[in-house]
């Protein structure tokens, strides 16, 4: 058995790594604020996450969001962990990534935090999005 704070150091690594694979996605001064731009976005990025387009842009069109920013963080968080299956056993090991852990993450990286202030999308949305994405990826 781990100890808890074995436990609090894995699950936060993995919610910086989320976020990173999150930021490779949302390389432009903005996130896209179109269907278009974040299919585009998502696909280039989609091999850097190590899956297919497809799997990027399949995530996108079936994210719970209205917004194209969330679904765009949505989809990004569910590639990144669909490829990367080692961090979806550490997931089903120590339970996904706490939302306040995602957060700091996400706080952690002023250039998406900015990205977030422009497209006017607090950083706990913005994590809720990112961490549901990783839990359905990983599922």
């Amino acid at each position: 058995m781990f100890a808890m704070g074995e436990y609090a150091s894995v699950a936060a690594a993995m919610s910086a790594l989320v976020v990173a694979l999150v930021s490779l996605t949302v390389t432009a001064q903005s996130l896209p604020k179109s269907t278009g731009a974040a299919v585009k976005a998502l696909s280039v990025s989609a091999p850097k996450l190590n899956v297919a387009p497809t799997v990027a842009t399949g995530a996108f069109k079936t994210a719970p969001y209205k917004r194209v920013e969330l679904r765009t963080l949505y989809a990004a968080a569910f590639a990144g962990s669909k490829g990367s299956p080692r961090d979806c056993t550490l997931a089903e090991a120590f339970g996904p990534p706490e939302l306040g852990e995602v957060e700091q993450s996400i706080r952690s990286q002023p250039a998406l935090v900015k990205r977030l202030q422009l497209a006017r999308i607090p950083v706990p949305v913005a994590a809720k999005a990112v961490q549901r994405g990783t839990i359905d990826g990983c599922g």
